[in-house]
């Protein structure tokens, strides 16, 4: 039987507690992210923040943040080029918005309809 050698089995022990102890869900720090609340506000301002759609048009035509811009479907080769096309005028510090959960539930501004997409307007 072989013996296990701390000095070999402790760095493996530490750097998969290490692995463990990440937060995987949400690679975004605390101070670079915006309550739904907060954006709702911002939204209904007289300077509204970039908010880019970057599900499937038809979930953007189906509702979506008020004032969103389609920029296509981030997962397919031609949504990126529409993402790309959106973004090609802003300052690389713009801030942007990128819906994730709880926004509709809580009635927070939104439209429905069908908009043009980002590259042709």
């Amino acid at each position: 039987m072989r013996q296990f050698h701390l000095a070999r089995v402790l760095p493996m022990a530490l750097l998969t507690t290490l692995c463990y102890s990440q937060d995987k869900l949400d690679p975004w720090p605390k101070a670079d992210l915006l309550e739904p609340a907060a954006l709702a506000l911002e939204l209904q301002s007289a300077k509204p923040p970039l908010v880019l759609g970057v599900a499937f048009s038809v979930l953007y035509r189906s509702k979506h943040i008020l004032h969103a811009i389609d920029a296509g479907p981030g997962s397919k080769p031609e949504g990126i080029e529409l993402l790309k096309k959106a973004v090609a005028g802003l300052r690389k510090d713009a801030d942007l918005v990128n819906m994730q959960t709880d926004w509709y539930s809580k009635e927070y501004p939104s439209e429905a309809g069908r908009a043009a997409p980002a590259a042709q307007k």
